[in-house]
């Protein structure tokens, strides 16, 4: 970890010498050492050793406090409660005041710095407690990025005061994990055996997924395009997306008819869709592409339809009307090849779509695999490191904090147009799908997870002592919920849903899925002569003044002549 060794009592003078810089001209030190005096706010001390000669003296306490409060910015996640598996969070000694020269007597002193935490002349324990408040609790930040803009950003939204959710979201939170939880309880129960790959473990992703159409519509979204692999997806189609239960019921049955029967079908969690959310501040346009495996294969045609519709809303220079989320596996994200060259590839011209916003679903196992012998990084999003793009962590079971990650994600990319990941640390409640027996290889951890309540129990108590809702009434919506899908599923067993391709409705409207006679019937592909010289004088002709080079010119030259028949037309030709 880097010490900051730079700033010691042996360079005071020099210090003090950019402080009186500073001083007279705030914009002529670099911004670090900027940030630093701010915080320090020498002038308004009233401490005794200070004086009323501000700067005068600086002591090697007060900057070891300063140290102190730039590694809890730094690496603050390290000992965050981020495992819902875990008994506690991990300690993690680099963060530890006697590393930056500083002794259990300096825990009762005050200290001028803490006022870059909001705490001017605070003891240091009470700084330490603050630093601990904003980035050792469910939710963390590590950030990368070297632009101070940016890191400023994080840690201004990190160490503000937090607004209390408000009851009414509280319930809505609730709601949304009730239907959550119902569809897979019910699924698990009435198909048995089914491959559906539970979202159960990561029911926080639902919340995330609203909040992230909630905060971006006032920001200027209007089309989200999602790209997933299979665990959750049918949760999401049904819950997120709103893809009506009796079609989802009848693929549960097999049904097929004359829409559906033409070809040998996909499964479940494979299949796309769209709809459209209204929210108060307009309506969002949702796609879910569809994702034959293999999995992380879906984000670069993600970000190609991102592009595409960018351009079709006239989105090109903000490039904030549609947005790309990727919801990755942990062992896919830091496994597959194709998450890094997606990474490096999001900042060209000719590629960036303004910023992706990822989830990784860190279920603490890849298929099998313990993070410890599947990767050589603490965490799977450490991917994004080669483009430094921030990272929020956070606690799966603690709903709110997935919530607010959403919202501090969506905020930062609508602001910076660059990618920002949420590492969502959880759990699988089952094996690698319904079929799969996880203790046969991950014994210690499924014992944890039995016994482990769901995001919906945890929440629910929560808010029973916030005086919000009662386990009686979280019984009778869940109930409810249960109720309604059985309605459903045995109205969609004496009627089958007609199975209408979705394919050809908004911008596809008109078009038709091809048939044999499609295929079997001759189509002519000629062109008339004065078309193909049309096409021809335009590709081979140079603007006035533009210096080509010599060999260009001969090829443009050749190429013009072939078609006054001089010479057989080429490959080149012929594909130009």
């Amino acid at each position: 970890m880097e010490k900051f060794t730079y700033i010691n009592q042996s360079n005071v003078a020099y210090i003090e010498d950019l402080y009186q810089n500073f001083l007279k001209s705030p914009e002529s030190v670099e911004t670090n050492w900027r940030m630093f005096f701010e915080g320090i706010e020498f002038a308004k001390s009233s401490s005794s050793d200070v004086g009323s000669n501000a700067g005068a003296s600086f002591s090697s306490a007060e900057l070891g406090v300063y140290n102190l409060i730039r590694a809890y910015r730094d690496y603050g996640h390290f000992e965050a409660n981020l495992n819902p598996l875990a008994s506690g969070p991990k300690a993690f000694q680099e963060l530890s005041f006697h590393n930056f020269g500083l002794t259990e007597a300096d825990q009762e002193k005050s200290f001028q710095i803490g006022s870059l935490v909001g705490m001017p002349n605070a003891k240091l324990k009470d700084i330490i407690s603050q630093l601990r408040s904003f980035y050792c609790q469910t939710i963390s930040v590590q950030v990368h990025d070297a632009m101070p803009m940016v890191r400023d950003w994080f840690f201004k939204e990190f160490e503000k005061p937090q607004s209390e959710v408000v009851k009414q979201d509280k319930i809505e939170i609730h709601n949304q994990l009730v239907k959550t939880e119902s569809f897979e309880k019910f699924i698990h129960t009435r198909y048995v055996g089914k491959k559906r790959f539970s979202i159960e473990g990561g029911d926080s992703l639902i919340p995330m997924l609203e909040k992230f159409v909630t905060s971006g519509t006032p920001l200027g979204l209007e089309e989200l395009v999602i790209g997933m692999a299979h665990r959750g997806r049918v949760n999401v189609l049904v819950n997120f997306m709103g893809k009506e239960l009796p079609n989802i019921f009848a693929e549960f049955e097999g049904f097929r008819d004359e829409n559906n029967n033409f070809f040998d079908g996909d499964v479940k969690y494979h299949l796309g869709f769209s709809s459209d959310k209204n929210t108060p501040s307009g309506n969002c346009h949702i796609s879910l592409a569809f994702n034959p495996s293999h999995l992380e294969a879906v984000n670069p045609v993600v970000l190609g339809m991102v592009r595409a519709k960018q351009r079709r809303r006239k989105d090109t220079a903000s490039r904030k009307k549609v947005i790309p989320i990727l919801i990755h596996g942990d062992g896919a994200m830091i496994g597959q090849g194709v998450v890094a060259e997606t990474f490096t590839m999001s900042g060209l011209k000719g590629y960036t779509v303004g910023g992706t916003l990822h989830i990784c679903i860190d279920n603490q196992v890849a298929f099998t695999a313990s993070p410890e012998s599947e990767r050589s990084s603490p965490y799977s999003s450490d991917i994004a490191k080669i483009i430094q793009s921030p990272v929020i962590h956070v606690n799966g079971d603690d709903v709110e904090a997935c919530v607010r990650a959403a919202d501090i994600a969506m905020r930062f990319r609508q602001e910076f147009k660059r990618d920002v990941v949420i590492n969502v640390i959880c759990y699988r409640r089952f094996g690698h799908n319904e079929g799969d027996e996880p203790m046969f290889t991950q014994p210690l951890m499924y014992e944890k997870i039995k016994k482990h309540p769901t995001a919906l129990e945890i929440y629910t108590r929560r808010l029973e002592s916030e005086n919000v809702i009662t386990h009686d009434e979280s019984d009778q919506v869940f109930k409810a919920r249960i109720d309604e899908l059985q309605k459903i599923l045995d109205q969609t067993r004496k009627q089958h849903p007609v199975m209408k391709p979705l394919v050809f409705d908004g911008l596809w409207k008109g078009f038709r899925r091809a048939d044999h006679q499609d295929f079997e019937k001759p189509t002519v592909t000629k062109t008339d002569f004065a078309t193909i010289k049309k096409v021809t004088d335009f590709i081979t002709h140079v603007p006035a003044g533009f210096n080509l080079n010599a060999k260009v010119q001969k090829l443009l030259d050749s190429r013009a002549k072939m078609i006054e028949g001089e010479g057989a037309i080429d490959w080149g030709m012929g594909e130009m």
